[in-house]
């Protein structure tokens, strides 16, 4: 080989090695999460899996949908997903993140395989045609040939098939064989419609039901087209999400005592044996809506309350800091959580404790009620937390450095217009003195 080859090739190689992501480094694990991978032996293959299904995505795709796959990677890489060292969490990550991958590859092969059937029958057409035109050519030049052929006389050759032949000429059985591949692709394409309707009916709580709708409706959008490659790529793309279903149900039942697991008798074309109620796993009931609700009630009350000087918000800067300093040190700690460093952890997350006990006392004392203070507390907590969420998101999607310059400096400046903002309502909501000189309080 070529010196220049070789280099070539080397700086290739180097190139592809720093794009894809390697499995988890066990010798050097970086976070406490890879060394929860590293200590389990099912998370560890999970993740050598992972890896090996995004090298072939990965391969398999080229320019935009290759940029993409590599900034979705990252982003999963990046993120913990809420698990931080759960076990139970992280294996239903890399599953979910697994699937994905699957039915991407499972769709790319599909494609690929149509282009192919379709160059090809391009290809055969082609020749056929260039074969009618040269046998056409030689009858008009062949004389006593084309003569004996046309003579009512003649005989009809074996290759012609006599006229009593009942049997099918060769373009008419190739059409049979396509209207029979075709019958038998829908019917499993339907099976497979049936079979996710099933499954979803049955898996509660199961986060990716957008997805398979998703392959539902391009399925169903398939059929209609009679398109046999089209029909196959998009039933192999739904019995992924089925698998994966059905994984999820058996799992949800191996968790819940004295239920059956699923084995597949829930398939289309046969009824399950067991009810909704058997693999439905119990849920603890979520109070997301209820917390947005208070909040936002608690927000209006003290909003409406504040600005018209009916109680106390913030009485001075001093309960500004005391009020802004508590979220601050409890997100430090939530951010280095996944550090090594345990005793500086535990010192931001006490200290961050301590600010907001300050500020839930200073808000009882300045109000002079314990409900209208805790009231009050609530709000500014929760609003010094939204505006460190606004700020700190907003710059850290402008140092992102896989966007362009223009695109990072609007995001930064963006935030930085966000921070201004808060900042001038919270200071506009410093009303202690006043509400105190209305009252007649002393200081």
């Amino acid at each position: 080989m070529p010196l220049r080859h070789a280099i070539r090739l080397s700086l290739i190689l180097f190139a592809v090695a720093q794009v894809l992501p390697a499995a988890v480094d066990c010798r050097h694990p970086r976070t406490r999460q890879q060394r929860v991978v590293c200590a389990n032996p099912e998370l560890l293959n999970l993740d050598q899996q992972l890896s090996g299904d995004f090298e072939r995505a990965l391969a398999a795709a080229s320019g935009a949908e290759r940029r993409k796959l590599e900034y979705d990677q990252t982003d999963w890489e990046d993120g913990s997903g809420g698990c931080w060292e759960q076990v139970d969490c992280l294996r239903k990550r890399y599953v979910d993140r697994i699937a994905v991958l699957e039915a991407q590859e499972a769709e790319q092969a599909a494609r690929a395989q149509a282009v192919e059937v379709a160059r090809r029958q391009v290809e055969a057409s082609y020749h056929a045609e260039r074969l009618r035109m040269e046998a056409q050519g030689q009858n008009k030049t062949d004389g006593p040939i084309g003569d004996a052929a046309a003579s009512p006389d003649a005989e009809p050759s074996a290759a012609e098939g006599h006229p009593n032949d009942t049997g099918a000429a060769p373009g008419e059985s190739e059409m049979a064989s396509q209207d029979a591949a075709l019958a038998s692709a829908k019917e499993a394409a339907k099976q497979a419609l049936t079979r996710a309707r099933e499954l979803l009916n049955q898996a509660q709580g199961y986060e990716k039901k957008g997805l398979v709708a998703d392959a539902q409706d391009r399925l169903a959008v398939a059929l209609t087209w009679d398109n046999v490659d089209e029909i196959k790529a998009k039933t192999e793309a739904l019995a992924l999400f089925n698998k994966d279903l059905d994984q999820f149900i058996q799992r949800q039942a191996a968790q819940t005592p004295g239920t059956a697991r699923l084995d597949g008798a829930g398939s289309a074309g046969q009824s399950s044996p067991y009810t909704n109620a058997e693999v439905r796993r119990p849920t603890s009931r979520d109070w997301t809506p209820l917390v947005v609700v208070l909040l936002g009630v608690d927000w209006v009350y003290c909003l409406f309350q504040g600005l018209r000087n009916r109680l106390v918000l913030y009485f001075d800067w001093l309960d500004v800091f005391v009020s802004v300093l508590g979220p601050l040190l409890l997100c430090a700690s939530v951010a280095l959580s996944d550090t090594s460093d345990r005793a500086l952890v535990g010192l931001l997350a006490v200290a961050g404790t301590a600010c907001a006990v300050v500020t839930v006392r200073l808000s009882i004392k300045h109000n002079g009620a314990v409900l209208v203070g805790c009231a009050v507390a609530l709000f500014k907590l929760s609003f010094s937390f939204l505006w460190f969420a606004l700020l700190f998101g907003q710059l850290g999607r402008g140092a992102d450095q896989r966007k362009s310059g223009s695109e990072r400096l609007r995001e930064t400046l963006f935030g930085l217009v966000i921070g201004v903002l808060l900042f001038g309502l919270m200071k506009r909501l410093i009303n202690g003195r006043v509400v105190y000189a209305m009252n007649g309080r002393q200081a």
